[in-house]
């Protein structure tokens, strides 16, 4: 079994989520009277390594909104060469 961190890893590097952190149980949690069904409310529980993932997503997006704000340069870069060496043909003749 792969610890948390190598399965953040992983999720970082391949930009994709593992289909086990997507999924949810959803609780009814209530919010008054029991015996009335519209006191409740429901409340989705998932995995702690994706919503600390999710958590560090939301502060370094959080973090960026607010330098643009104040009016201060932002350089974002993103670089994607997974598809870039897709279309070269590397054979030799």
């Amino acid at each position: 079994m792969r610890s948390a961190a190598a399965g953040e890893q992983q999720s970082w590097l391949t930009g994709e989520v593992p289909g086990n952190w997507r999924l949810a149980n959803v609780t009814p949690i209530y919010k008054g009277l029991k015996e009335d069904p519209g006191n409740y409310r429901p409340v989705s529980l998932t995995l702690v390594p994706g919503k600390i993932m999710e958590r560090f997503i939301f502060e370094s997006a959080q973090q960026v909104t607010c330098l643009v704000d104040e009016g201060k340069a932002v350089d974002v870069i993103y670089l994607d060469f997974s598809k870039a060496f897709d279309t070269v043909s590397h054979t030799f003749s």
